[in-house]
């Protein structure tokens, strides 16, 4: 628990800091080292200076928690992530690497005292000066979690008070510290200011720095915390149990308080609704509040602006495809495609509630000049009409497919949350419906105006190629598919050697036998034998000895390997009875075949596309080791994003592991004892140092 943060990070002129100690470094990288700030339980705090005269801030790990090299890259990958944050009151991270295998954290140095300094040396904050502190550190945390990150250990001592406003620090930190210890228990903050879902060890996401700072703000306005007791246990069960001592908070502050303190997740209010309501508009009501909640400010018309705010959690009710992944969370610890266009939605909401509340950012560091329309800023009412009416044509079965459907749904759902998407008409096909069907449907979203239109899955490709023809104003996207091409089309697809790959691993790290076997749909000369070529090439990264075994079911022009699970089982019989103990199966609706010769002959398999292990017959189920799932979620949502923007592009645009392409699912609790290699292979792709070959 706990972060580098202290309260002289900020605070103090040189000659008030202490001398170096013997033995202490005065170089890190390019930055000279002027003197030691602070030390805690992870870490020392330095200032420095930049080539440029500039004076940074850098943590230091302590030399004990740099001991392990994959920790370390788990590390920098999660301190990476937070430099995509938005300066809007945050101190930026400038860099991250490694001095002497202890790795270090550059950020901006803020001059001021943290807010636990200020409440401490000079009581409470009151009026004008506590609303600023709120919205700005609301803001801060909107900033975060567009960014994809959660802060995770959001409390006073990590809120600077600069002479521009407050600022926060250590966003992320507290997990890539979390991420250094191959024991840790996955919990990371301060017990005070936890939200319950942490404290259980559960799902954490930016809910929960949503309570953190409702605690905080508790502090500033009071100097009390809202979950007193005399121990860290009691602190822990009020937490869980209590009601939040916020009774001399004032008012309006206290019922917004009040929204955020609710023990439910999903039902407090988002960073940026919370900003919506300091400056006077409804807040933007989560799905699962109550009506018998304090509700703040009235509705306005204003809770409708595109907030965009990331979630790296789905709330509890949302259709997930990734259910069974990485503890039942979706990660997004890795660079993003998008990352660079991301805070567009997001800075268009600082701005627009920035002139509603007479509030002038000059002094945010936010890269936005709110000048005249002829400056080239993207107004919010720009990004909204963009995304007026949004069209998605699904695949058989719909919703409620655990399988691309419910994926992409939940990439819909995300957009109409965080990209202010109005009106989405969705259709689904049917079983065993022609090619003219296809077509029909979507010229109906066409002809209704729907731009953009998004088809998902492969059985689309013709008819998005024929409509797309038809109505050439139109943009459509379709999922899984290069060959609907189009110079109004873009192709979502995969890098499936990269997911076959990771299957590669898993079932050379599961196999006893040292053989294992891939059987595929259709020999097609595209996706299906990239698969194939990675998770040759993965196996072998594990065991370079090991036996593979190439089946595929069809070959053009015949493609029932996709529908026929008699040859499924059949041919996963004779697999197995050669002596492979896990097969990969990438054959559609013919893996049903394959699960049930692993059944028989006591084998296990590695699902490919969707959890199998939640879709198969309950018979089957522990048959599958793990799934590599294709995040069409992701997919989603990215493209709805660069539509937005006015930055999506026609033809394919591929996502691999680092684009959050693939991930790999734990139903079953099968893989445990691989997880960790799995991650790091995970990692290991992302940063380039395995390049999988596609052939």
């Amino acid at each position: 628990m706990g972060s580098l943060s202290s309260d002289r990070h900020a605070g103090g002129h040189m000659p008030d800091l202490p001398p170096l100690r013997s033995g202490e470094p005065d170089q890190f990288g390019d930055y000279r080292v002027l003197g030691r700030i602070g030390q805690g339980g992870q870490g020392t705090v330095y200032l420095a200076e930049s080539p440029a005269g500039d004076r940074v801030a850098i943590k230091v790990l302590h030399a004990h928690q740099a001991i392990d090299p994959n920790a370390q890259r788990r590390f920098l990958r999660e301190v990476a992530t937070a430099r995509r944050v938005a300066t809007f009151s945050t101190a930026r991270v400038i860099e991250v690497g490694t001095a002497d295998q202890r790795p270090y954290i550059v950020s901006e140095y803020v001059e001021g005292v943290s807010l636990a300094q200020r409440v401490r040396e000079r009581g409470p904050l009151t009026g004008d000066e506590l609303v600023r502190l709120a919205l700005g550190t609301a803001g801060a945390l909107a900033a975060i979690h567009q960014a994809g990150v959660v802060h995770r250990d959001f409390k006073p001592s990590n809120v600077l008070l600069g002479s521009d406003g407050p600022r926060v620090i250590d966003f992320g930190i507290a997990r890539a510290l979390d991420s250094l210890t191959a024991t840790s228990s996955g919990v990371a903050g301060t017990p005070a200011y936890m939200a319950p879902e942490q404290i259980a060890n559960e799902q954490v996401g930016p809910p929960a720095d949503v309570f953190s700072w409702a605690v905080t703000m508790a502090f500033a306005a009071t100097g009390r915390l809202a979950f007193g007791g005399a121990s860290v246990p009691a602190v822990l069960h009020a937490v869980l149990t209590a009601e939040p001592d916020i009774n001399e908070v004032p008012e309006p502050l206290r019922s917004l308080l009040g929204q955020c303190l609710v023990k439910a997740p999903q039902a407090r209010p988002t960073a940026a609704g919370i900003m919506l309501q300091l400056v006077g508009h409804g807040a933007d009501r989560p799905p699962g509040a109550t009506t018998g909640e304090p509700t703040g400010a009235s509705p306005s018309a204003a809770s409708s602006l595109p907030v965009s705010v990331h979630e790296t959690v789905p709330p509890a009710a949302a259709v997930v495809t990734a259910a069974g992944t990485k503890g039942s969370s979706l990660r997004t610890g890795r660079s993003r495609r998008v990352a660079s266009r991301a805070t567009v939605p997001l800075l268009s909401v600082l701005l627009a509630l920035a002139v509603t509340a007479g509030i002038w950012l000059s002094n945010s560091d936010v890269n936005h000049t709110p000048t005249t329309p002829s400056s080239g800023a993207t107004s919010s009412s720009a990004i909204v009409n963009k995304l007026d009416k949004v069209g998605i044509a699904l695949d058989v079965g719909g919703r409620g497919d655990l399988w691309f459907n419910d994926s992409a749904v939940q990439g819909l759902e995300r957009a109409k949350r965080e990209l202010g998407v109005r009106e989405v008409k969705e259709l689904a096909a049917g079983a065993g419906e022609t090619k003219a069907q296809k077509v029909q449907r979507l010229r109906v979203l066409a002809r209704g105006v729907h731009n953009p239109i998004i088809a998902i899955g492969y059985p689309y490709t013709e008819a998005v190629k024929s409509v797309a023809a038809e109505f050439p104003g139109t943009t459509f996207a379709i999922v899984d598919s290069r060959d609907a091409a189009g110079n109004n089309v873009s192709n979502l697809v995969f890098a499936e050697q990269e997911g076959g790959f990771l299957a590669g691993v898993a079932a050379a790290l599961k196999s006893h036998k040292g053989r294992v076997g891939f059987v595929g749909a259709v020999k097609d000369g595209g996706s299906i034998e990239k698969a194939a070529a990675g998770f040759v090439a993965g196996a072998k990264s594990v065991k370079p000895d090991i036996k593979i075994d190439v089946e595929y079911l069809s070959r053009p022009p015949n493609f029932g390997g996709f529908d026929d699970p008699a040859k499924g089982r059949l041919v996963a019989a004779g697999m197995f009875g050669a002596g492979a103990d896990v097969l990969f199966q990438a054959a559609g609706g013919s893996n049903l075949g394959v699960m049930q010769a692993a059944k028989a002959a006591g084998g296990r398999v590695v699902g490919a596309e969707a959890d199998e292990a939640r879709t198969a017959d309950a018979s089957l189920r522990d048959v599958v080791l793990t799934s590599i799932i294709k995040r069409v979620d992701t997919v989603v949502f990215d493209y709805l994003n660069d539509f937005s923007t006015g930055s999506a592009e026609p033809g394919p645009i591929v996502y691999g592991i680092k684009d959050h392409g693939f991930d790999y699912t734990t139903t079953g609790n099968q893989i445990d004892g691989i997880k960790a290699r799995l991650d790091e292979t995970e990692q290991k792709i992302a940063n380039g140092q395995i390049v999988v070959p596609s052939s």
